[in-house]
């Protein structure tokens, strides 16, 4: 089988930047790529908080559960322990 020639393609001038625009361009890809990475661990970090104060919420739940069937519904100061009842004058919905 005889081979067909192609025409010759023009000379085409390969232009390229200058080396100190090619290391602005990389350095600003660096930094782009270094945030993009950090706003990732950041969303990962959060997430595990939200999974953590989920976890803190339950116990708070529990232990909140635990002393309202000892005392009551009252306020607790979380200073030195003492406890007052609740005033429902002071709440907006009572």
């Amino acid at each position: 089988m005889a081979k067909t020639k192609l025409p010759q393609e023009e000379a085409v001038e390969v232009k390229k930047l200058t080396a100190e625009e090619l290391e602005n361009l990389v350095n600003v890809q660096q930094k782009i790529n270094n945030i993009t990475l950090n706003l990732g661990n950041a969303e990962l970090a959060k997430q595990a908080m939200f999974v953590e104060y989920s976890k803190i919420k339950a116990e708070w739940d529990v232990v909140a559960k635990t002393l309202e069937e000892k005392y009551g519904q009252v306020n607790v100061n979380l200073s030195d322990g003492t406890i007052a009842p609740i005033d429902p004058s002071a709440n907006p919905l009572g």
